[in-house]
């Protein structure tokens, strides 16, 4: 997702998925516990967000 011309809330939706890969690759947590972390209740609808912000699936 290119960052210029987004809307608010997409650039919300953008620094979320960005901190929650750090998140991902930093830590041991399962996708779960990172997907409560940042307001999603189930790993399926995160997975979606960060497909659609970071153009892949997050397999941790």
């Amino acid at each position: 997702m290119k960052q210029a011309f987004l809307l608010d809330s997409d650039k919300i939706l953008f620094e979320i998925m960005t901190q929650a890969a750090f998140d991902l690759q930093r830590t041991d947590k399962k996708v779960l516990d990172i997907a409560l972390k940042y307001g999603y209740a189930y790993p399926t609808s995160f997975n979606r967000a960060f497909q659609n912000v970071h153009g892949e699936v997050c397999y941790c």
